[in-house]
């Protein structure tokens, strides 16, 4: 008794080689390393919301006393500031870019 012969493709149980071999286009990306500097970073700055909330500060700009607005705190719970000039721009007329910029996660230095 001859059986008939049927293509592998044909097959219910044959399985595809090719769909089952990953390719550049199915493959996965690879996964960058995650940043533990920057991830310390933000655990420092929520840390240090945390204490500001605990006695009483969180609200205020430690600088120049200021109510930080809710919006401001919403966008950015770690806010210490109201807002700052970043370091990019250029600084007013007759003044030091120094004097005028600060980095917005660390409380300015003293001259």
């Amino acid at each position: 008794m001859d059986l008939p012969r049927s293509e592998p493709d044909d097959r219910p149980d044959a399985i595809d080689e090719a769909a089952a071999t990953p390719t550049a286009e199915t493959a996965p990306a690879p996964v960058a390393a995650p940043d533990l500097e920057r991830i310390a970073g933000d655990l420092a700055d929520i840390d240090r919301a945390l204490d500001r909330l605990s006695d009483g500060s969180y609200w205020t700009d430690e600088i120049t006393g200021e109510t930080i607005p809710d919006a401001v705190l919403a966008e950015d719970p770690t806010a210490r500031r109201v807002a700052y000039v970043p370091t990019s721009q250029p600084a007013p007329h007759g003044m030091d870019a120094a004097e005028d910029s600060f980095d917005a996660g660390a409380p300015p230095t003293g001259s």
